[in-house]
């Protein structure tokens, strides 16, 4: 019975629906992203020329700056807004990389300057120019350091900006930013200007790449600690504090000196990524050291406190050798971190511990380094943008890197300068650039995105109104069918129940009498009438039921039995034996087992003389229910079996039994053979009946 549940569940109109929308979701992907990037303009932009829009005087619109290459002899400089040129700076010498341009308020005075670093042949300077205000610049063409040329080497040197800090000594903001290189010699440091009172600070003499700096509070002293990511390039052979032929660890105070002598790691090519972590709620370093080199060096993972003392150490296995990166959301320090391997669609959100707490897809992506870090819609919360593998896409994801997305353009993509826009009318934007062509883009919440959460139980009930719709029509064309077929077996039923043999009822009924009337065995007389009503009963009551439990088809056969018995003055003996594994609650076609056991009876025993015998065995056996009829009379041949009556009987139990299939979608067997001795002498015939379980 539980076969047939389980068989049934399958062919229920919910299953089907469920396994036709899992194909429909698998074939048919939707995205249902919880951000969308819409592009909103493009235009040509003139050659040379460097487009940056920031909000300078914080009154929610943004001016346009843009910077100048064509005059190789000087920098120009024009700001605008509402297409009115607001100032226009000149700058000797020309600034190098500008990717983004940096801004801040360094004197609370609620208007921001840009800051902008011009290298000559063999100088840095400084500019710090104030558009919205006085429209002069602050800091003009100061010397901030030499650089010294590598001769193999036509490199110049990176300046990133790491922001303005509060400075508790004056009432202004200090600017720090650090100059690093592949191949030039100088400088690699970390700088602190202090603006207020024009004095420069430099973090020690160093040959190490710096790779990144994060700015974070470790210890309980006032003031940030600077967390410094570090290459080894091996470019410099010269014996210089802290060479480019290994990586270290560098922690630098607000001061600028190490917080902790820096810890050397294995010679290059390698990469020290690393960053703050709380744990326990105490300040932490988590670094991965990453060589992919040819020697065997094993990348690794490392715990340190904020003294560089090592606390725990993780081989990491990988025989990929790529640059990885560790990143964190560095406005709000956790207990997590997240580590992205190159060429691996995949982030790892891990704790203190090197376990994995969670897993991340993303898009592929070029490299472990991000193009920019910023807040391109203003919500408050910075977002990731990569550059996808193809080349011709920008990948998006939020400062925990959920809700990746994609955005494809129609070509590759040459370079990126990106800075956000802030509009009064309209939402914000961001500006991407890209060679002489400038795109507007639009990155906000998807409106459609709710949908996701009704897509899915929509199609699903879509589908199951489609099946169910399939469904009630078949199941009406089946049910015309199967009130078509029990009107036949009502007959064959009423059928049946004339095939009790006329002259069994006559001698019968004349026994009773007899026994009546001689008044010698009136308890006898009782016993066999109540038999005989009884199975009258059963055939009258029930004829109509084409499918009954099998104990009761057993207790009519057993009276059947008895009442031949009686009116052949007990010449023959009987045994049911039933196993006790056999469920009598097992459904099976009525008549069934009578049919067989009246043939034995008529065709088998009544031809003996004396001495005849009938066995019935009900079995379990293999998951079916096999019953088996034994006479010992003279057996099967052309003469003595499916003579006219019982042969009618058959005829009706054939169509029972393929009723039955129809009806329950089980298939009976049955077959009739002689028993035989050992020398091939007939001892009699067996019948043998095989049904699977079929429980009420």
């Amino acid at each position: 019975m539980f076969k047939i549940k389980f068989h049934s569940a399958f062919l229920h109109p919910a299953f089907i629906s469920l396994v036709i929308w899992i194909i429909l979701v698998l074939l048919i992907p939707v995205s249902f992203s919880k951000y969308r990037v819409k592009k909103i303009s493009e235009e040509v932009l003139r050659s040379n020329v460097y487009y940056f829009y920031k909000d300078l005087d914080l009154d929610g619109n943004s001016e346009l700056i843009t910077i100048d290459l064509a005059d190789i002899e000087q920098t120009k400089i024009m700001v605008m807004k509402d297409d009115k040129i607001l100032n226009q700076n000149n700058l000797k010498y020309h600034p190098k990389y500008m990717r983004s341009l940096f801004t801040g308020d360094y004197n609370y005075d609620n208007k921001e300057e840009f800051y902008v670093f011009t290298i000559s042949q063999d100088s840095i300077f400084l500019s710090i120019i104030d558009a919205t205000g006085t429209g002069e610049a602050i800091v003009n063409m100061r010397f901030i350091d030499s650089w010294i040329k590598n001769p193999q080497s036509n490199n110049i040197p990176y300046i990133h900006c790491i922001g303005i800090l509060a400075n508790p000594e004056i009432n202004y903001k200090d600017f720090y930013f650090y100059i690093t290189s592949g191949y030039c010699k100088q400088p690699r440091n970390v700088y602190r200007y202090i603006i207020g009172n024009d004095s420069l600070v430099k973090s020690p003499l160093s040959g190490a790449v710096i790779d990144r700096c994060i700015v974070s509070e470790l210890d309980e002293i006032p003031g940030n600690e600077f967390v410094l990511n570090t290459r080894a390039t091996g470019n410099l052979d010269e014996n210089v504090p802290y060479t480019d032929q290994y990586s270290w660890l560098m922690v630098l105070n607000n001061d600028l000196d190490f917080l902790f002598p820096p810890l050397k790691f294995y010679e290059y090519p390698s990469r020290l990524s690393v960053v703050p972590i709380c744990h326990n709620g105490e300040k932490r370093l988590v670094a991965f050291h990453d060589y992919y080199g040819v020697q065997n060096f094993s990348s690794s993972f490392y715990l340190f406190d904020i003294f560089g003392n090592k606390l725990a150490e993780e081989e990491y296995n990988d025989n990929e050798k790529s640059y990885s990166r560790l990143f964190i959301n560095e406005e709000s320090i956790d207990e997590t971190f997240f580590f992205l391997k190159n060429r691996n669609t995949e982030i790892q959100e891990m704790d203190c511990s090197f376990n994995t707490v969670r897993t991340i897809k993303l898009p592929e992506i070029v490299g472990a380094d991000p193009i920019d870090f910023l807040d391109i819609n203003l919500d408050g919360r910075k977002e990731y943008i990569f550059l996808g593998r193809d080349g011709k896409s920008i990948i998006i994801t939020q400062d925990n890197f959920s809700n990746p997305l994609v955005h494809k353009f129609s070509t590759e993509i040459p370079a990126l300068f990106i800075s956000a826009i802030v509009n009064v009318k309209e939402k914000p934007m961001f500006f991407l650039q890209t060679a002489n062509v400038g795109t507007y883009l639009r990155y906000e919440k998807n409106p459609f995105y709710f949908f996701k959460f009704l897509y899915s139980p929509g199609l699903y009930l879509s589908v199951l109104l489609f099946v169910m719709i399939i469904y009630k029509i078949l199941k009406h064309r089946l049910e015309i069918e199967r009130n078509t077929e029990k009107e036949i077996a009502s007959l064959q039923m009423k059928a049946i129940k004339n095939q009790i043999d006329p002259h069994f009822t006559l001698n019968i009924l004349n026994s009773i009498g007899s026994l009546y009337a001689s008044g010698e065995d009136m308890d006898k007389a009782d016993y066999i009438f109540g038999k005989y009503a009884k199975m009258i009963r059963q055939t009258v009551i029930n004829s109509e039921q084409i499918i009954i439990p099998l104990e009761e088809e057993i207790d009519f056969v057993k009276n059947y039995i008895e009442l031949e018995r009686f009116r052949n003055s007990d010449s023959f003996s009987f045994i049911i034996d039933i196993n006790p594994n056999v469920d009598l609650k097992s459904r099976i076609p009525r008549m069934l087992i009578h049919t067989y056991v009246e043939n034995a009876i008529k065709y088998g025993i009544r031809r003996k003389l004396s001495g005849g015998f009938l066995k019935i065995f009900i079995q379990y056996v293999n998951r079916s229910i096999r019953i088996i009829i034994e006479d010992n009379g003279p057996g099967l041949n052309s003469t003595n079996t499916l003579t006219n009556s019982t042969g009618k009987g058959f005829v009706i139990v054939k169509q029972l039994i393929d009723l039955f299939h129809k009806l329950e979608k089980i298939r009976i067997s049955t077959s009739m053979n002689n028993i035989t001795g050992q020398n091939g002498e007939v001892l009699g015939a067996r019948a043998v009946i095989e049904l699977p379980v079929l429980k009420s």
